[in-house]
């Protein structure tokens, strides 16, 4: 048996690092996750708006955020907005 297999404690936690809570934005810098949520609602309150979270991060990004699509998805699964 190898030493590194032997003396390995399991760590019964998640994996990974945690998703972060802040989202930068050019002008304004590091703004919270409520931010966010507040520019989706008000583009998805435009008529004849309704997209998914691909489409919702290049509309974010016209706007000035730097935000992921991957990010985006959670926050807006999270939300209910999908």
């Amino acid at each position: 048996m190898v030493h590194s297999s032997y003396y390995r404690t399991p760590s019964f936690g998640k994996k990974g690092n945690s998703p972060s809570k802040l989202t930068y934005h050019k002008s304004r810098g590091w703004v919270n996750q409520e931010a966010v949520i507040a520019s989706i609602k008000e583009i998805l309150s435009h008529e004849f708006i309704d997209c998914g979270y691909r489409l919702m991060a290049s509309y974010l990004k016209k706007e000035a955020y730097l935000i992921n699509h991957k990010k985006l998805y959670g926050i807006m699964k999270e939300q209910g907005m999908l």
